[in-house]
């Protein structure tokens, strides 16, 4: 049975419980599980170190504070036979135990090793779990020592883990004042407030005898371990506080009934060097109580022993390990490397020389990687060693180059008969550089020479790496390359002259389409605009260079151009329509004989066909756009075209025969009033003597003109009315006119 525990026993006892050292990864996998209230849960694992993260089991699981955790099992390979389990920190409740793998598990069961802490024999609830491990800085580090039959082992690490503070009864206004530690020496007085304590025991002398420890507080009554609210608190007067001072001496340590391997052989005496090397061996620096007023208000306390680390004398910084002693040489303390010399233990800051390399130390004494900029020089110190570096160096990405004394270089660098150039930072410098005239550099930073390609791009660079512009020659080709050294392809300007190049840069001369347009490049490359004579065939350029192809106008003049851009001349058939062009290749307009025939174009060029007004005359140009003389018929209608091509109208005799043409041209037939009236058959010839015309009877005289009142033909008598119709079967006048219209007498 366990009996009550002192908030200062406990850490004293602790610390001078030895423990063995922790091992690396084992070479076998285990499955370690914890089961809190009938549920099986898993541990974390990274390395054989398993975890029992109070605060993330709460959160993920929904596991609630009452929840007891019952026991905790490792699943083994074959061949183990039994786990040895060891809590360290909490082996003055959780006992340590050997227990033999059943079914390939091995089961520590925390109601076999509780006692009166379990009453009901279903383990540590969480929130009793979290007052175990708050005396221990919330966390306790253990292990597990997996025993195979062949007689080897393996060592699993258990850890124990939780954030939250336990909760404390009344106002939580408790204060300690001050905290000593008792030898023979004289007190050593912890630095801190706010119940948050310091012992600094790095230098004193190992030998040195604590006799106890000393609280002072005008308010606390007692201290303990655990809080008044817990379960686990045994005694309310645990320490007590007399005239605001509780005093906890050595003789306090002798308890006859705790665990043999708590009990000191010398209980009424503790060295400084006992404790720093139990501190350090158990890990744990930090130790937490609780002080209570007589009303039973609670306040967190906490003393952390400083057992090693930094002391300054006499302007100079030291580094003591648990033994006392100066630290020499090379520390690691934390991220930060430190250096102190080997005979005084002092450690070094600024320019330092060891083992023959260069180092740079910081004001703080820490160790210089990267870049240091000292008496207006830069310098490079390795990232990792820290040693001072020459020659190439990549930081993040960049190269640099740093001389035999550190300093780097900047500007241009010559090596193995290459060209360099770094910027005013050191950086080695890649592509196209400015640094007076433009050069190129490859990815490993050397200069180029001759023809470059960047992203696409061409560029050409002179024997002394100078990047070329303006025209440039080589071979028998031509390149011009721009004001930004890209050599030019397709289209460039030059002084207010289009040249064009080919793909691979060279200029072009002579015939070149481009998207499906044509241009012509004189030989000295200049793109031609205006008119061009090739071989027998005339072309035309517009301004933007592109060969006319159809109708251009040029100087006043229409020309028209073939699809392979050579000048036409004489007939052209465009879209269905023909027009002519001179020998000149001007388009023509108005008249135009073309051997026997006269054609005529409108002001378009257009050639005209059918009825044509011209001067006011009309003409006719048939279907091949000859003009028309003599008889024409068209839609229906006859027309007369005098042999200079212009259209008749009036009275027209041909041959023996007349016809008449109204205004429009149009030939007449049947009867037309032309100052008298005549007749015209289907033919459109005159007629003269009788005519009947829809069973009426009329007659002509020989001018064709219309006969009206008597007329003696042939020996008869007729009589015609003024609309020029023959009476017949009827009389007029007293006369009587037989069927045959003559006068019966």
């Amino acid at each position: 049975m366990i009996k009550k525990l002192s908030f200062f026993s406990v850490a004293f006892v602790l610390l001078l419980t030895l423990l063995s050292p922790q091992v690396g990864n084992a070479a076998s996998t285990y499955k370690v599980t914890a089961t809190i209230s009938g549920q099986e849960y898993s541990l974390t694992n990274s390395n054989n170190q398993y975890v029992f993260n109070i605060d993330n089991f709460v959160k993920q699981h929904g596991i609630q504070e009452t929840d007891k955790l019952e026991k905790i099992s490792i699943s083994t390979p074959n061949g183990v036979k039994s786990v040895s389990f060891d809590f360290a920190g909490l082996d003055y409740i959780l006992w340590d135990q050997e227990l033999t793998v059943v079914n390939g598990k091995a089961e520590y069961v925390l109601s076999d090793v509780l006692g009166s802490y379990d009453n009901g024999k279903d383990g540590v609830s969480i929130v009793n779990l979290r007052q175990l491990l708050y005396p221990l800085n919330n966390k306790v580090t253990g292990k597990a020592t997996v025993n195979f039959t062949n007689g080897n082992s393996e060592v699993l690490t258990l850890s124990i883990v939780s954030t939250k503070n336990v909760d404390l009864a009344g106002s939580k206004n408790v204060a300690v004042s001050k905290l000593e530690l008792l030898t023979n020496k004289g007190n050593i007085v912890a630095t801190g407030a706010n119940n948050n304590f310091t012992l600094n025991l790095t230098k004193l002398p190992g030998d040195v005898q604590i006799s106890g420890v000393s609280l002072e507080s005008t308010t606390a009554k007692t201290a303990s371990v655990f809080s008044q609210n817990s379960y686990l608190y045994k005694d309310a007067t645990d320490l007590q506080f007399v005239n605001g001072k509780a005093t906890l001496d050595a003789s306090m340590l002798s308890f006859d009934n705790l665990p043999e391997e708590f009990v000191d052989p010398n209980p009424y005496f503790v060295t400084v060097q006992e404790v720093r090397d139990a501190v350090v061996e158990y890990g744990y620096y930090t130790y937490k109580g609780i002080v209570a007023d007589a009303s039973g208000n609670e306040s967190l306390v906490s003393v952390t022993f400083k057992v090693n680390g930094w002391e300054q004398d006499a302007g100079n910084w030291y580094y003591y390990n648990h033994k006392a002693t100066k630290h020499t040489g090379w520390l690691q303390d934390g991220s930060k490397r430190y250096y102190f010399d080997l005979k005084t233990g002092a450690m070094k800051k600024g320019w330092q020389t060891i083992s023959g390399k260069g180092y740079y130390f910081n004001a703080d004494g820490s160790m210089h990687t990267g870049w240091l900029k000292a008496n207006n020089r830069w310098y490079f110190f390795d990232v990792n060693s820290g040693i001072l570096s020459d020659g190439w160096v990549q930081q993040d990405g960049t190269w640099y180059y740093l001389h035999e004394n550190g300093i780097y270089q900047t500007g241009w660098f010559q090596q193995g008969g290459k060209w360099y150039f770094f910027n005013g930072a050191g950086a080695m410098q890649t592509g196209l550089v400015k640094a007076g005239a433009t050069y190129y550099f490859n990815k490993s930073g050397v200069m180029q020479t001759g023809w470059v390609n960047d992203n696409g791009t061409w560029y050409y660079f002179n024997p002394d790496g100078a990047m070329k512009t303006g025209w440039f020659a080589q071979g028998n080709k031509w390149y011009l390359l721009q004001n930004n050294g890209a050599m030019a392809t397709g289209w460039a300007r030059d002084g207010g002259t289009w040249y064009y190049f080919n793909k691979s840069g060279h200029m072009q001369t002579g015939w070149v389409n481009d998207g499906g347009t044509w241009y012509y490049f004189n030989p000295s490359g200049a793109m031609k605009t205006g008119w061009m004579k090739d071989g027998n065939s005339w072309y035309f350029f517009n301004k933007s260079g592109a060969m006319a192809t159809g109708f251009v106008r040029d100087g006043g003049a229409w020309y028209y151009f073939n699809n392979s851009g050579a000048m036409a001349t004489g007939w052209v058939n465009d879209g269905g329509t023909w027009y002519y062009f001179n020998p000149s290749g001007v388009m023509k307009t108005g008249w135009m004989k073309d051997g026997n025939s006269w054609y005529f174009f409108n002001n378009s060029g257009a050639m005209a066909t059918g009825f044509i007004l011209n001067g006011g005359t009309w003409y006719y140009f048939n279907n091949s756009g000859a003009m028309a003389t003599g008889w024409v018929q068209d839609a229906g209608s006859w027309y007369y075209f005098n042999p200079s091509g212009t259209m008749k109208t009036g009275w027209l005799q041909s041959g023996n025969t007349w016809y008449y043409f109204n205004k429009g041209g149009a030939m007449q037939t049947g009867w037309v009033q032309a100052g008298s009236w005549y007749y015209f058959n289907n033919s459109g010839a005159m007629l003269t003597g009788w005519v009947k015309d829809n069973g009426d009877w009329y007659y002509l005289n020989t001018s064709g003109t219309m006969k009206t009142g008597w007329l003696l033909d042939r020996g008869n008598w007729y009589y015609l009315y003024d609309s020029g119709k023959m009476a017949a079967n009827t009389v007029v006048n007293g006369y009587k006119f037989g069927p045959s219209g003559v006068w019966i007498q």
